[in-house]
Protein backbone atom coordinates (compact mmCIF):
# COMPACT_ATOMS: atom_id res chain seq x y z
CA UNK A 1 0.00 0.00 0.00
CA UNK A 2 1.40 3.41 -0.94
CA UNK A 3 2.07 5.96 1.79
CA UNK A 4 -0.73 8.26 0.64
CA UNK A 5 -3.31 5.47 0.66
CA UNK A 6 -2.08 4.21 4.01
CA UNK A 7 -2.13 7.73 5.43
CA UNK A 8 -5.72 8.24 4.26
CA UNK A 9 -6.79 4.92 5.78
CA UNK A 10 -4.97 5.71 9.02
CA UNK A 11 -6.76 9.05 9.34
CA UNK A 12 -10.12 7.25 9.15
CA UNK A 13 -9.31 5.33 12.34
CA UNK A 14 -10.02 6.45 15.89
CA UNK A 15 -7.05 8.29 17.48
CA UNK A 16 -6.28 5.42 19.86
CA UNK A 17 -6.34 2.94 16.96
CA UNK A 18 -4.05 5.21 14.93
CA UNK A 19 -1.56 5.23 17.77
CA UNK A 20 -1.67 1.44 18.18
CA UNK A 21 -1.19 0.83 14.45
CA UNK A 22 1.76 3.20 14.17
CA UNK A 23 3.41 1.87 17.35
CA UNK A 24 3.14 -1.68 16.02
CA UNK A 25 4.65 -0.67 12.67
CA UNK A 26 7.47 1.19 14.40
CA UNK A 27 8.43 -2.00 16.22
CA UNK A 28 9.16 -3.53 12.82
CA UNK A 29 10.63 -0.35 11.27
CA UNK A 30 12.01 1.75 14.16
CA UNK A 31 13.97 4.22 12.03
CA UNK A 32 11.39 4.89 9.33
CA UNK A 33 11.06 8.72 9.16
CA UNK A 34 7.52 8.78 7.79
CA UNK A 35 6.27 6.35 10.45
CA UNK A 36 7.95 8.42 13.14
CA UNK A 37 6.10 11.49 11.89
CA UNK A 38 2.83 9.55 11.87
CA UNK A 39 3.61 8.57 15.47
CA UNK A 40 3.97 12.24 16.42
CA UNK A 41 0.66 13.06 14.70
CA UNK A 42 -1.02 10.13 16.48
CA UNK A 43 0.35 11.30 19.84
CA UNK A 44 -1.11 14.75 19.24
CA UNK A 45 -4.43 13.27 18.15
CA UNK A 46 -4.49 11.35 21.44
CA UNK A 47 -3.79 14.45 23.53
CA UNK A 48 -0.10 13.81 24.25
CA UNK A 49 0.94 17.17 22.85
CA UNK A 50 4.11 17.55 24.91
CA UNK A 51 5.64 14.30 23.67
CA UNK A 52 4.60 15.21 20.12
CA UNK A 53 6.25 18.63 20.51
CA UNK A 54 9.40 16.93 21.78
CA UNK A 55 9.53 14.70 18.70
CA UNK A 56 8.83 17.53 16.24
CA UNK A 57 11.37 19.74 18.02
CA UNK A 58 14.07 17.14 17.55
CA UNK A 59 13.29 16.86 13.87
CA UNK A 60 13.17 20.60 13.32
CA UNK A 61 16.72 20.79 14.68
CA UNK A 62 17.87 18.49 11.87
CA UNK A 63 15.60 19.79 9.09
CA UNK A 64 14.54 23.34 10.04
CA UNK A 65 13.14 24.28 6.62
CA UNK A 66 10.92 21.27 6.00
CA UNK A 67 7.29 22.36 5.74
CA UNK A 68 5.82 19.07 7.01
CA UNK A 69 7.94 19.22 10.16
CA UNK A 70 7.03 22.87 10.71
CA UNK A 71 3.34 22.03 10.30
CA UNK A 72 3.61 19.12 12.70
CA UNK A 73 5.32 21.24 15.34
CA UNK A 74 2.75 24.01 14.94
CA UNK A 75 -0.13 21.51 15.24
CA UNK A 76 1.37 19.94 18.37
CA UNK A 77 1.98 23.35 19.97
CA UNK A 78 -1.47 24.80 19.26
CA UNK A 79 -3.40 23.07 22.09
CA UNK A 80 -0.80 24.10 24.67
CA UNK A 81 -1.20 27.32 26.67
CA UNK A 82 0.47 30.34 24.99
CA UNK A 83 3.07 30.73 27.76
CA UNK A 84 4.11 27.09 27.42
CA UNK A 85 4.27 27.48 23.62
CA UNK A 86 6.45 30.57 24.02
CA UNK A 87 8.82 28.83 26.46
CA UNK A 88 9.28 25.87 24.09
CA UNK A 89 9.84 28.15 21.10
CA UNK A 90 12.36 30.29 23.00
CA UNK A 91 14.34 27.14 23.79
CA UNK A 92 14.27 26.12 20.12
CA UNK A 93 15.33 29.60 19.02
CA UNK A 94 18.48 29.33 21.12
CA UNK A 95 19.62 26.58 18.76
CA UNK A 96 18.22 28.21 15.61
CA UNK A 97 18.28 32.00 16.20
CA UNK A 98 17.84 32.79 12.49
CA UNK A 99 14.79 30.58 11.94
CA UNK A 100 12.03 32.81 10.57
CA UNK A 101 9.51 30.02 11.16
CA UNK A 102 10.35 29.84 14.88
CA UNK A 103 10.40 33.64 15.20
CA UNK A 104 6.98 33.98 13.56
CA UNK A 105 5.51 31.11 15.56
CA UNK A 106 6.83 32.67 18.77
CA UNK A 107 5.27 36.01 17.82
CA UNK A 108 1.90 34.28 17.36
CA UNK A 109 2.25 32.55 20.75
CA UNK A 110 2.88 35.93 22.39
CA UNK A 111 -0.05 37.50 20.55
CA UNK A 112 -2.53 35.01 22.04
Amino acid sequence: MAKNNFSAELKKQQPSTQLTIVKDLLKKHPDHPWLMQQYAFALSNNGDHLLAVKLWSGWIMGCPGQYEIQSGLRAALTPLPPKQQADILKDLLQSHPNSLFLQKTLAVAYAD
